[in-house]
C-alpha cells in the first residue's frame, strides 16, 4: 500500500486498499468516492460531501468524521465491515461488533465473490472451539456418533463476538448470540473455498 499524506480526489475516485493514513479529507466535495479496504487511521474527513461512498472493510479507527452527517446526505454510503473506534459497521452504521475472534483453525474472509479480494478478514487466534464426540456403535460403513459439548469456547465478553465452525454452532443450538459461522461460501476456479458472504448466527 502507498502512504498518502494528503489527497486531492476527484469524481469517480477510487482508493480501493490505500494507506491513507492520517490524510486530510476534510471539506472534500466529490461525487462518488471508494475507500473499500483502506487504511484511514486518523484521516480527518469532517465537513467531507459525498453523494456516493463506501468504506466497506476500511480501517475507520481515529477518523475525525460526523457519521450521522453523512447517512443524511442524498444518495447511497456503504459502512459493511468498516472497523471504527467503537468497532464493526454494518451498512446502516450500528456496531455489529467491538471485536471479532477467530475459533477456527484457518482465516476466514468476508468475500463480495470469486475472484473478488477480501472485503475484512479475521486471523486464525490459535484457540480453536470443538466439539466432543464419540462413537456410540461402531459399523463397517457408517457409525453412529453422539456430539456433546463445545470445547476451548470463552465465557461471553461484552462486545466481542466469536467465529466457529458450523458443527460447533448447530452444537450449541442457538445458547449463545455472541458465536457465528460463515455463511454463503465462495469458492474459486478450483473449487477451493476462499472466503464467506456473510457470517451466520442461529435463530
Amino acid at each position: 500500500m502507498t502512504e498518502v499524506n494528503h489527497v486531492n480526489l476527484f469524481t469517480d475516485t477510487s482508493h480501493s486498499g490505500a494507506d491513507l493514513r492520517g490524510a486530510d479529507m476534510a471539506h472534500l466535495g466529490i461525487t462518488d468516492a471508494w475507500f473499500t479496504g483502506c487504511d484511514l487511521r486518523g484521516a480527518d474527513m469532517r465537513g467531507a460531501e459525498f453523494d456516493c461512498v463506501s468504506f466497506r472493510g476500511a480501517d475507520m479507527r481515529g477518523v475525525k468524521v460526523d457519521f450521522d452527517r453523512w447517512h443524511s446526505i442524498p444518495g447511497d454510503v456503504f459502512m459493511a465491515w468498516a472497523r471504527t473506534d467503537d468497532g464493526y459497521l454494518d451498512d446502516n452504521g450500528n456496531v455489529i461488533a467491538r471485536e471479532f475472534v477467530n475459533l477456527t483453525p484457518h482465516e476466514v474472509s468476508i468475500v463480495d465473490g470469486p475472484g473478488q479480494k477480501p472485503i475484512v478478514s479475521f486471523p486464525a487466534s490459535g484457540t480453536v472451539a470443538r466439539v466432543d464426540t464419540s462413537t456410540i456403535e461402531h459399523d463397517n460403513c457408517v457409525d453412529t456418533v453422539s456430539y456433546g459439548t463445545v470445547a476451548g469456547l470463552p465465557e461471553f465478553a461484552e462486545g466481542t463476538v466469536y467465529i466457529v465452525s458450523l458443527v460447533t454452532l448447530l452444537a450449541l443450538h442457538g445458547s449463545r448470540s455472541d458465536v457465528v459461522a460463515p455463511w454463503q461460501d465462495v469458492r474459486d476456479s478450483q473449487g477451493r473455498i476462499v472466503g464467506c458472504q456473510k457470517l451466520q448466527r442461529l435463530a
